[in-house]
Parts: C-alpha cells; structure tokens; sequence
C-alpha cells in the first residue's frame, strides 16, 4: 500500500515534521512523492526495496535535517542532483547498497559532516561526482574501481579525512587535504608518481633482475647440457628447480623495472 502511495503525491500533511516509512518495502520512489509534506525535518527510508533514486526525488523537502536511507541494500542507481535542495542535511549514508557508479554532480548543493559510500559495487566514480559538495569526511572504502579519473573531487570543498580503496586515489585528493588524512597511506616502496621513489632501489631493482636472469639461466643451460648426470640425482633435481624459480623472479623483478621506467613521473 504504502509503495503505491510513493509512486504518486498522495501524503497530504503539510504540518507533518517526522514521518518514518523503514521496513516498509517500498521499491519506487516518483519525483513528485513528498511535494505535499513540504516541512518535514525527518525523513526515514531505511530497509526497504529501493533500487533508484531518480533526479531532485526530494527537491520540495527544503527544511529537511535528517534523512536515513540506509539499509536498501537493492539501490543500484542515484541520478545527478537527487539530493538537490537537501542543504540542511549533515549525514549521509550510502553503504552496503549495490551501487555501480557516481555520476557527475550526484551530490551537488549539499553541506555534510560525512558521506558514506562504502562496501557497494562502485566501478566508476565519474569526473566531478563531488563537484559542489561540501564535506569533511568522504568513504568509499571497500569498492573496486574500475574507471580511474583525475577530476573525481574537483568541486569537494572542506574535506578533512578521505578514505579510499587504494592510495592512487589519494594522488588526486585536494590540494588542501594532508596527506597523513587520506587512507590507505602508501607504502615504503612507492608514490604518486614513482613506482619505486628511491634510485637507490630503481639502481637494485635493475641489478637484482638482471643477476637473476641471467645467472639462473647459464646455470640452466650448464645443468641441461654439460651436467645432465646429476639430474638423475635429487640434489640436482632440487638445484635446478631452484635456478628455474630464481629465473622467473628474475623475470618478473624486470617487469617491475621496465613499468617503472615507462611511467615514471606519471
């Protein structure tokens, strides 16, 4: 009943300040739903069935401070500018829902405390999704993204604490956030710009691949054609899948060095 009354502006409460519709299993939600309970202060959504929140869904909730929407653990789309007018609002809870992707502007016009993003299914967090948003904590922890953009907080003002699902996120964070303030922080090895940051081990890296490729490949090729006899024995046998396994490190120490080299600076 309730979810045929969201599809359309049946609530008719003009003086309504609360009104609570958690566990209700609503699925739908029309743009035009609460343009009839215009003072309401708390709205409450949570667990239910929502799977879209479609453009300016709450624009006619002007004086609204609260809004629960957690626990729709269905919702797989938010359009641009579906929080549009909620600037009053300070909490925003987005997590373990099945999100794919922040469009641009999504959260356009809001002043939060926090926005959490966290454990969805994100890929895709587009150019400018936080363009006009201000907000001291921002998590999207625990999505794979797919689609890297360095324009992604462009637009965030008063951000104080990021939290990522790597550290190359927080190579584009804003110029005014510390570094010690975005999470994960990196590691020993390397930063924005290097995969290895320190020549001395670039210098290692290099000479470590080298040594192991070609060392383990003449002991290799001494084991296969002039010492074949000790093949039949185990301590050969064992030899030489060591010098085989140090060849491939070999290998794969040069791979690292070669991307590197070709993306330094980057």
């Amino acid at each position: 009943m309730l979810n045929t009354v969201l599809q359309q502006p049946a609530l008719d409460f003009i003086l309504l300040s609360v009104l609570n519709l958690s566990r209700c299993d609503i699925n739908d939600l029309s743009s035009n739903a609460f343009n009839r309970v215009r003072n309401l202060q708390l709205l409450d959504l949570s667990f239910n069935l929502i799977s879209t929140l479609q453009d300016r869904v709450f624009s006619s909730l002007t004086k609204l401070k609260t809004l629960h929407i957690y626990g729709n653990h269905y919702l797989s789309r938010v359009d641009p500018y579906a929080f549009y007018s909620l600037s009053l609002i300070r909490e925003l809870n987005l997590a373990n829902s099945m999100l794919t992707k922040i469009s641009a502007n999504t959260f356009a016009g809001l002043r939060l405390n926090s926005i959490d993003l966290s454990n969805n299914r994100l890929e895709d967090i587009e150019a400018f999704s936080f363009s006009n948003l201000s907000a001291n904590v921002i998590n999207f922890e625990g999505n794979i993204i797919k689609q890297f953009n360095k324009e992604t907080f462009t637009g965030v003002a008063d951000l104080k604490l990021l939290r990522t699902p790597s550290f190359k996120f927080c190579c584009i964070r804003p110029n005014y956030l510390d570094e010690h303030n975005c999470f994960p922080t990196k590691d020993e090895f390397s930063s924005c710009e290097d995969l290895m940051r320190h020549s001395a081990l670039q210098f290692l890296l290099w000479l470590f691949g080298v040594l192991a490729l070609f060392g383990n490949c003449l002991s290799l090729i001494y084991r296969l054609k002039v010492d074949r006899k000790r093949l039949k024995l185990g301590y050969g046998i064992f030899v030489t899948n060591l010098a085989a396994a140090d060849f491939l490190m070999g290998v794969y120490l040069l791979i690292i060095a070669i991307a590197d080299a070709a993306f330094r600076k980057r």
